[in-house]
């Protein structure tokens, strides 16, 4: 059933002995007046709700009828409960928590009718007047003075544990503590006055009786009192009298009671006398004192009291009665320190009504009360402040300021316990990411935050903040590297970044994602998330550079198909080592990484023939466009060998890694907060110039290079450049150099620097414009904002999340990586260690083991050794098997590239195109041969046409000359006939 209010006129039900129903009788909208006797409820209105059950009963049913009645439940209104048999003066107890309900509910088989009263204004705990003050008269009574109690005398300690309360509760309870009153200090006693300090917080203004009262000082208290007769056992302050408890002072000054000792004042006839008792307050348990008379708010107080005390002082108290109403506690055998405490309806709290603080006990190093909970209690700000602090330490820490030695064990379990509670619970922090990630949208618009469920566990997540993105697109080149690294966690998994590279040549996070493995589907699923987050359509441009991860490779093929893919040499050589070993093979790895052209590439490869054959073969199989520069596309002004900038964020953020996933991704985005403002910051305090200091670096070194450089100059900004024994050709309109290191950094090499230097130019003038401080500004313009504090977060009411499934692994989780054998650190600073050395056997000359285990040399038999051939000989027959390799020297110069984006949205990219179009004035297409300007200029006179027989005045002439010809010829025969 559930509870109703009861009409008026309506008759009370009536309950069965087995019935667990009950009736609640409410009285409400009056007020407390009078102390002790005569303490009345007046003004009231009275109220009954029936029907109540007690599997159900709880405060929750309080507050709905208090609401039903019209009140509004505040800090101000209390509830108190009236026992059972008992009157307002002792029987009022206030109803806070489910342990009060749960008091009452556990009578309910012999009480079916309780009685609660609602005090509005809370004036039960601090009313200290009487109806004197409400109806004053015209005199007061006389106060009639306390009896005079004697000191008692020194009692042996042994008496007193004869003497234990421990007897009196078994005789006869608390009856015989009944009249029992607080013993005042001495010093208070001797003043006569009262400790302002205990009372501070009950005192009433309005209502202060012993304010401006000394002309009824005169008139109604006894003159005959001395100062003296104070000091041995009375007190007067105004009209109000207290008496001393019998008490005896041990050696350490403090007092000796037991309940025989104590008594209280006649009644002076205004009602019950105003007990002040000393309360103890939570601000002394840094130095706990007891005392006869000492109330305690609760047993847990009175326990932590008690704990402090014992390891202050060093000695091992026990609590064999340790109840919720009273508590007895004991030292060592043999030593008379004793406490005794239980409840009190005077002061409503425990009350220590037996003490003896004498001790005759050795002092101990090891406690049971040092536990790994109260050292998490009291170091809880030492490993806020120092979260590395190791247990070493933390022992010598706790043994410095306690004195006390506890196990390393017990350190460790105090440590787990702190940093939960600063880190938070891992399980509970998977429940609230649904929550983070819509207060990082709302603090950060535009920011990324998706995550993935498999069932109710957590699967993947993806986290991008918006300033990171815009930054990167906006002032960074395209290149992006790839890497993954280890959770340090319970329920491990994979930490994924992307990382890019900033104007002045440092690392620039870009997004990250957590994954349980690493696979293809995991890394494919981060490159298409962050394929979609940054809006890259033509995937030409970029640049990845990654490591053999598993599954990277074929991830970048699939969703990066047209971009250029780099490997990372040094995890290139990690592979290579496993197979060649030898300082000679390593140098010569890297001289063939950091060939610039292919002429030098090749000449390298054929130093390496020569070397191993079987290592030239095994590179031969490497496509040299991952890992050679010679075959890097110019257009991302980068030429790194290696993948550092991923490695340096994975460091960066370490301690990140050993944290629960909500703290880690909050302790990941603070750094990436703190790192975008002290970068702006950095560039507005120490830069100066138009290029930042790293380049300014590069290009100091560069020049320095080009005093051995002497230029030519052919023409239209090309030049031939000497260096040694090689020369160059370097065209300035075009930034470009034949060596291909401009081409590939975008900062001009030495051979540029001297043709400048010709040519009286800046350097600073043909940097390119990924290295500015613009572009650096750019990228470091956004800010990322902080989030508020979780009690503020919107609740998003998304599935549950739970963590993954937890396999625990053989042996202690390892924090640290496997170092390589030239990173191990000795005493003296980093030594080499010799694992994966082989033995060479002395004797025999076989791998795998010495001469002490050789087992010719056991048996005594002869080894059959090798002959050894001499260098001369090796290089003779390796010049005789070589034969010479011809190879052509090409001009390595680009072909000029087309644009290459059909939508950019990004600056950089937009400049970087926008660079590489500009053609080279030595390869462009020849036009055709242009007119003489001298002849267009100077045009010759007509020349006359020469007479022919296609005219007819040409044929005429021709037969006229013939005709004259042939009359000619026949006077010339004539001539001669005649003659």
């Amino acid at each position: 059933m559930v509870a109703t209010r009861r009409r008026k006129g309506q008759a009370a039900p009536e309950y069965g002995n087995g019935d667990e129903l009950f009736s609640v009788e409410v009285h409400h909208g009056g007020f407390f007046v009078g102390q002790g006797e005569n303490r009345a409820y007046v003004d009231e209105k009275l109220d009954w709700f029936d029907h109540c059950e007690k599997d159900t009963w709880s405060p929750l049913w309080i507050d709905d009828f208090v609401a039903e009645l019209g009140y509004v439940k505040n800090e101000a209104l209390k509830v108190y409960w009236l026992l059972p048999g008992k009157s307002l003066a002792d029987g009022l107890r206030v109803v806070v928590n489910d342990a009060d309900t749960l008091v009452m509910a556990s009578i309910v088989d012999k009480v079916k009718h309780f009685v609660l009263y609602l005090d509005h204004d809370d004036n039960v705990a601090g009313l200290d007047w009487d109806d004197i003050v409400a109806n004053p008269i015209a005199t007061l009574p006389k106060v009639f003075s306390p009896k005079k109690v004697p000191i008692v005398g020194r009692e042996t300690a042994q008496t007193r544990r004869d003497e234990s309360v421990f007897g009196q509760e078994a005789a006869g309870g608390d009856e015989g503590f009944g009249t029992e009153q607080e013993a005042v200090d001495s010093e208070d006693a001797a003043s006569g006055s009262d400790s302002e300090e205990s009372d501070s917080d009950f005192v009433d203004s309005d209502y202060e009786l012993d304010q401006d009262d000394d002309d009824l000082f005169v008139d109604n208290v006894d003159e005959g009192v001395t100062e003296k007769e104070l000091t041995k056992g009375k007190k007067a302050k105004g009209s109000r009298t207290k008496g001393h408890g019998a008490a005896t002072l041990n050696k350490d000054g403090e007092e000796v009671s037991t309940d025989d000792d104590l008594e209280l004042p006649e009644s002076d006839g205004e009602g019950e006398p105003a007990f002040k008792f000393k309360s103890f307050k939570a601000k002394d348990l840094k130095n706990p004192v007891f005392k006869i008379g000492m109330i305690f708010s609760s047993v847990e107080l009175l326990r932590k009291a008690i704990t402090e005390y014992s390891l202050k002082h060093r000695v091992a108290i026990k609590m064999p009665r340790n109840e919720r109403k009273r508590l007895g506690a004991h030292c060592a055998e043999g030593c008379p320190w004793n406490l005794y405490a239980s409840q009190d309806s005077r002061s409503n709290g425990l009350v220590i009504k037996t003490y003896v603080g004498q001790h005759s006990c050795q002092k101990q190093w090891v406690l049971k009360r040092c536990t790994s909970t109260w050292l998490a209690e009291k170091y809880l700000e030492a490993f806020r402040a120092d979260d590395k602090m190791s247990l070493s330490r933390f022992a010598r820490t706790v043994q410095k300021e306690w004195n006390l030695t506890p196990s390393r064990s017990k350190l460790a379990r105090a440590r787990r316990l702190v940093m939960k509670q600063i880190l938070g619970d891992e399980v509970e922090q998977y429940k609230m990411l649904w929550d983070y990630g819509q207060e990082l949208r709302r603090s950060n618009p535009g920011s990324t935050f998706y995550l993935n469920l498999l069932g109710p566990r957590f699967s993947t997540l993806y986290m991008s903040l918006d300033a990171c993105k815009r930054g990167f697109l906006s002032g960074c080149r395209p290149l992006i590297c790839l890497d993954g690294c280890h959770i340090k966690t319970k329920y491990g998994g994979q930490l994924l970044t992307a990382v890019g590279i900033d104007p002045n040549d440092c690392i620039y996070p870009i997004a990250f994602a957590v994954v349980e493995v690493e696979s293809l589907s995991s890394w494919k699923w981060f490159l298409e998330t962050l394929k979609e987050d940054l809006g890259i359509d033509n995937t030409y441009p970029w640049t990845i550079m990654t490591d053999k991860q598993k599954g990277l490779i074929p991830a970048v093929q699939r969703v990066f198909p047209d971009s250029e893919h780099r490997f990372c040499v040094r995890h290139l050589y990690s592979n290579f080592q496993q197979h060649f070993k030898g300082e000679n093979l390593k140098n010569q790895l890297w001289a063939c990484a950091r060939s610039t052209t292919v002429v030098e590439w090749n000449k390298n490869m054929d130093l390496m023939k020569a070397l191993n054959q079987n290592a030239y073969e095994w590179l031969q199989k490497m496509s040299p466009n991952t890992w050679v520069r010679a075959y890097f596309s110019t257009f991302p002004k980068c030429d790194i060998l290696l993948n550092n900038t991923c490695e340096v964020f994975n460091k960066y953020i370490l301690e990140a890694r050993e944290m629960p996933i909500l703290s880690m991704l909050e302790r990941v985005k603070n750094q990436l907060m703190t790192r975008l403002y002290n970068k702006e910051k950095e560039f507005g305090e120490v830069w100066a110039g138009m290029f930042c200091p790293k380049i300014r670096k590069k290009v100091d070194k560069n020049s320095e290079l080009a005093n051995t450089c002497y230029a030519l100059p052919s023409g239209q900004g090309i030049f031939q450049v000497h260096e040694r024994d090689m020369q160059y050709i370097v065209d300035l309109n075009s930034k470009v150099c034949e060596c291909r290191r401009w081409d590939l950094t975008g900062i001009p090499c030495n051979h540029a620097i001297s043709c400048l230097r010709h040519e009286r130019i800046p350097v600073e003038s043909v940097i390119s414009h990924c290295y500015s401080t613009e572009a650096y500004l750019n990228a470091y313009g956004h800010s990322i904002w902080p989030c508020r504090d979780k009690s503020n977060w919107e609740k998003v009411n998304g599935p549950e999340v739970l963590p993954p499934v937890y396999e625990k692994k053989v042996g202690r989780p390892p924090k640290s990586r496997r170092k390589q054998p030239y990173e191990k650190e000795g005493k003296n600073g980093p030594t080499l260690s010799r694992h994966g050395i082989k033995m060479t056997c002395s004797y025999c000359g076989d791998k795998g083991h010495n001469s002490a285990g050789c087992e010719l040399k056991k048996s005594g038999l002869r080894p059959k050794l090798q002959p050894q051939r001499s260098a001369a000989s090796y290089t003779e027959e390796v010049e005789a098997d070589d034969d010479p390799v011809i190879t052509q020297d090409p001009l390595m110069v680009d072909p000029p590239i087309e644009p290459l984006l059909s939508q950019l949205t990004n600056t950089m990219v937009s400049h970087l195109e926008e660079e590489a179009s500009q053609r080279s004035s030595m390869h462009m297409v020849p036009n055709p041969l242009p007119d003489s300007t001298f002849i267009s200029t100077n045009r010759p006179a007509a020349r006359p046409l020469v007479p022919t027989t296609a005219t007819k005045s040409g044929r005429a002439r021709v037969a006229k000359r013939k005709a004259g010809a042939e009359t000619e010829g026949k006077k010339t025969s004539a001539v001669r006939k005649k003659k």
